[in-house]
This record gives structure tokens, sequence and C-alpha cells, in this order.
């Protein structure tokens, strides 16, 4: 047996072993921060599958009830209810994780094609606790591996591929249906469109551009849906603000590292070199910037960054590489177990246990038709306990609540000057909050209001 063939099957098993354990971390960070968002996704999901109605029109609350809405997220919302229809919070769990998994494949082939394997490896590692505050059951997550998969057809069209620019244009509509992230997809396009045709001198590279922009106007909203995220990012509204994925990135979080170690890392190797010239650097640059103003775009700029970082360690050597990233993947791996090892939370496969289960149940036996005020993060899963029956103040979905966000609902959450006369001026007569909510203190000095019920993580105030 030669030396490479040796190699080759423990190669292997080592890719395998990074990924069974990647994949393991990513599934017990699910089961533990399970997100408030789930549910009202859910619901959406459960009437796109049921009623083949898509979510134009809000429904959910009784404070911005018809306000028209841009159906962003629908079609992974209608696969998240079908898998969990299938096999509960375990299956969701489960179909989360391949879409990780897959992220990170394409992020291996990348560093592979420029890098050895054990080096490629780190770099997968450092990218998967890169997205340590990410892992959850959510539709943005379609668009982490959307995007590596367009950086990988990025890379593969700088080699003169002729498909892969219009593989893309063809997945972005699907890309458009499952999450409003399909814009960094448009922008791959529109940079390395732009590349290429400079490079060639001529239009014809900015073709697929043109079919890919049209195509992602196959959508229940048609052009709005390609409008919408540009408004969005442009002109953020005030309520953007108060969300705690769009506030900007905090370095002395201990979770901050890998996005410290990666910017290190590419200034130390100078962005590496693209081989046809196209613009690696430039959409890095770009993605960091507005991921510094929002946390939120963190996973797609660390994505962004295993070209220019593969192909500045392929250019500094063998050794650089080696000496460099094979201590930053195991480094990598072993803080992402510890932040999971040390979170005692486990919601397991009952992803309402952090829930106001029991008050929930407690409203739709005693205040069925009641409007109800409560805490921001339990929006979603009462629209999944109490609706059609209830309807709620507010919920995880920002379109709606623009100016509500910051201004009624913080003025009476936080029991602030006027607080009583916004309850009776909509009409609330059910409070479930939490007992660390300013509003507490009010509702339980005001003989208007009498307490229901109360565990640890909720009370419950009727009028």
């Amino acid at each position: 047996m030669t030396t490479k063939e040796t190699r080759r099957p423990t190669g292997t098993l080592l890719a395998v072993s990074v990924f069974v354990v990647i994949g393991v971390l990513a599934a017990l960070k699910m089961g533990q921060d399970v997100d408030h968002d789930l549910f009202w996704q859910l619901k959406d999901g459960e009437r796109v599958v049921a009623t083949h109605q898509f979510p134009l029109v809000e429904e959910y609350s009784f404070t911005a009830a018809g306000k028209p809405m841009v159906a962003t997220e629908w079609l992974a919302e209608a696969v998240s209810f079908a898998a969990y229809r299938a096999g509960g919070y375990g299956a969701l769990v489960a179909l989360n994780a391949v879409l990780f998994l897959s992220c990170f494949v394409f992020v291996f082939l990348l560093a592979r094609r420029r890098l050895a394997m054990p080096e490629s490896l780190g770099v997968v590692a450092l990218i998967a606790f890169a997205f340590v505050n990410f892992y959850g059951v959510r539709a943005q997550n379609w668009t982490f591996l959307f995007t590596a998969a367009f950086l990988y057809l990025a890379d593969r069209w700088e080699e003169g591929s002729r498909s892969a620019p219009w593989t893309m244009a063809v997945l972005l509509p699907l890309w458009a249906n499952m999450h409003g992230g399909f814009m960094v997809g448009l922008a791959i396009l529109v940079l390395f469109g732009l590349g290429q045709a400079r490079r060639q001198r001529r239009a014809a590279p900015l073709a697929p551009l043109a079919l890919g922009a049209l195509l992602c106007c196959v959508h229940p909203n048609g052009m709005t849906a390609l409008s919408y995220p540009i408004w969005f990012m442009a002109s953020p509204p005030p309520g953007r603000a108060m969300i705690g994925e769009w506030r900007p990135v905090n370095f002395a979080e201990l979770t901050a590292m890998p996005y410290l170690v990666i910017i290190v890392l590419l200034l130390w190797v100078g962005f590496g070199r693209s081989r046809g010239g196209l613009p690696w650097t430039l959409l890095t640059i770009s993605l960091g910037a507005l991921a510094l103003r929002g946390r939120k775009l963190l996973p797609e700029f660390c994505l962004a960054t295993v070209v220019p970082l593969a192909a500045g360690f392929a250019t500094r050597g063998a050794k650089a590489a080696r000496r460099v990233l094979l201590p930053c993947g195991l480094a990598a791996l072993g803080a992402l177990s510890a932040v999971v090892a040390t979170n005692r939370r486990s919601a397991g496969r009952d992803c309402e246990r952090y829930f106001p289960r029991e008050a929930a149940r407690r409203i739709a036996e005693r205040h069925a038709g009641a409007k109800i005020f409560h805490d921001y993060d339990w929006g979603g899963y009462l629209i999944w306990k109490l609706y059609p029956r209830n309807r709620v103040f507010i919920d995880g979905r920002l379109d709606p609540y623009w100016d509500l966000l910051p201004g009624d609902y913080a003025t009476i959450i936080g029991a602030k000057p006027g607080w009583r006369e916004l309850l009776d001026g909509y009409g609330v007569t059910v409070a479930l909050i939490r007992p660390t909510d300013r509003l507490f203190e009010g509702l339980g000095r005001d003989p208007a209001w009498k307490l229901e019920y109360a565990d640890q993580r909720s009370v419950l105030f009727a009028r």
C-alpha cells in the first residue's frame, strides 16, 4: 500500500470526526437555547401547509391587525412546520444541524482547494466556533447554507466554470422565498459579475445577475420581495436598534473571540490574493463593516473570510498554515465544547420548557378572546398556543411593530408615565410578564389588577 493510499483513509476519518463533533455540539446548543421566534414561524408554516395561504397580512396581533406583510420566510417556515409535525422539536434540531453541517462542508471545500486537509479542517473549526451565538432553529440558517454555496460557486466561476453563475441565478428565487438574506447572494453576483465584466471587457458576465434579480421577484410579494431588504438595510427603522442581534458587536464578550482571531489572521496574511482579480477582499470588508454595525451579519462575514484566509496562508506556505491553523482549530473546538458544556439549560425535545406554558393554559381556559399584554419574547409562543382565540400585543416579527416596540411597548413594560392610559386605550385585560419587569411592580400596586398566577419565570395579572 502506498503512502498516499495510507493517508487517505486517515484524512477521511479525521474529517468525519471533526464534522461529527461540530454536528453534535450544534445540536446540543440548539437544545439549550430555543429561539422565541420559532413559535410564530411554526404558526406561519402551519397556515401555509394547511390552508395554502401566504402570510401577507398581519393577523396575530390586535395592535397591527390588517397591516400588509412581506412573506420573507414563508417557504422555510413551511419546511420547519412539516419537520415539526413529523418528529417534534427533535426533527427540527436534526434538520437545522444538517443545514449547518452542509454550510461547513462548503467552507471545507473552499479551504481545501488551497490548503492541506488538516489545515482546512482548522478553518472549518474556527468558523464553527464563530457561529456559537447562532446555533438555533431559525430560518436564517438557510441563508448560511446558501451563502457558503454561492461563495463556492463564485470560486468555481473564478476558475472558469461557465455554469456557476447561472446556477447562482437559478438558486436565487429559492433563497428569496426561504429568507430575506438572499440579498447577500445577489451582492455576490453583483460584485463577481462586475469583476468578470471588467476583466473580460464585455457585459456578458452581467447576464446571470439580470436573470437572478428577475427571478427573485418570483415570490408572493413580487417586486416588493426585492425592494424590502434593500430598504431594511439602507434605512433601518428605529425599532431595529432595540433588538439584540442588530446591535453592534461587543468585543468584551467571550464569544466575540473568534471574530477577533479571524480579523487578526486576515490582517496578518494580507487577505490573500485572488487568482482572477475578483473582489474577495471587497466582499469581505463590506460584510465586515455591516457586521460591526449589526451582529446578525457576523456569520456571513465569517464565511466570506474563508477564501482570503486560505489564499493568504497558501501564499505564506505550508509550515505557516500548519503552525497557526491547527492550534486555532483545536482551540476553537475546545472553546465551542466549553460553551456548550457550561450551559446547564437543556430543553431537549421539549421546546416549550422555558416558556410560560402553565400561564398560557390558564389564559386559554379563563380569558379566551381577551387582549393580552406580555413580555416581548413571549409573543411568538402565545401566538402558537392561543391564536386565533386570543391575539397578542407584539412578537418577534419586526415588520409590524417598528414604532410600537420603542414606543408604547417600552412605555408599558417599563411602567413609565402614561402606562395605565395606554393599557386602557388598547383595551388590555390580561398581562403576562416576568417578575423582573418594571411593570410587575406597577400592576401589583394597582387595585384594578389582580394577580392570578405566578411562578419563577412568569406572572399573570387580570383586571
